[in-house]
């Protein structure tokens, strides 16, 4: 009885992984080079600052999305010119090439532009830039493991093929997740130092989680307590069926 007394709260407590959900807005104007500052670098132009999340550090989260949907544009002279979150192609410029900048990660992406992009951050400001990463159609990756501040297409969070749920697996140390777009027009089209958000339109709206994932050994210590629960309470019921026939004689 005792050993039933200290499993099931045991059991409740291993299944209490942290969890956190949020819907946020993400403005096409959203420059995702601004994250972490308080203001917009250098000749950005009309920027806004992305939208954030912020979260309790810990070990094992994962970034998952349900929904992810609406539409921008890369010119307001343009407006019947958009895309999904997933990207697309403005006025025939393939791709993406735009620089790191600000501590934040550039990112490369050979077929699409203004696709849906964020990154994760510690406490600290962001100082030196991870390597760029570098996507392609289809994106078909389940699972992405960004570190602080490397820039990661997001899109609409599945796969290109089958449209499975894909899984952002959180760097150490994070406690801030940023949305926003990548955008230039340095040395072409969405290609060279970021800028020129002025004239972007739309929104994109996601909905997502951060949830904790036990380690094996939580898994293995989870599976043993779950035993033990059933082992007692079978004892239990047999004490109680003995119990009546003997109350019965």
């Amino acid at each position: 009885m005792n050993a039933l007394k200290f499993a099931i709260p045991l059991v409740i407590l291993i299944f209490h992984n942290q969890a956190f959900a949020d819907i946020v807005s993400v403005s096409g104007t959203s420059n995702i080079f601004a994250s972490g500052s308080a203001t917009i670098p250098p000749g950005a132009g009309d920027d806004t600052v992305p939208p954030s999340f912020s979260f309790a550090p810990a070990n094992n989260l994962v970034l998952r999305f349900s929904s992810v949907t609406g539409s921008v544009g890369a010119d307001v002279n343009f407006p019947t010119q958009t895309n999904g979150p997933d990207g697309g192609i403005y006025s025939g410029n393939i791709g993406t090439n735009v620089n790191s900048t600000a501590g934040i990660s550039g990112i490369i992406h050979t077929n699409f532009n203004m696709f849906l992009t964020g990154f994760f951050l510690s406490s600290l400001p962001p100082t030196t830039a991870p390597v760029r990463l570098s996507f392609s159609q289809p994106e078909d990756f389940l699972t992405l493991s960004p570190q602080l501040g490397q820039s990661f297409f997001i899109g609409d969070g599945r796969t290109d093929t089958g449209s499975l749920p894909q899984a952002f697996l959180v760097p150490q140390g994070a406690s801030r997740l940023y949305f926003g777009f990548v955008d230039a027009a340095d040395t072409g089209i969405f290609q060279g130092n970021p800028g020129f958000y002025f004239d972007k339109i739309g929104s994109i709206t996601a909905d997502f989680t951060v949830t904790a994932v036990p380690e094996p050994s939580s898994a293995i210590l989870l599976a043993s307590v779950a035993g033990l629960v059933l082992l007692v309470r079978r004892k239990k019921r047999k004490t109680n069926k003995k119990t009546a026939r003997n109350v019965g004689l």
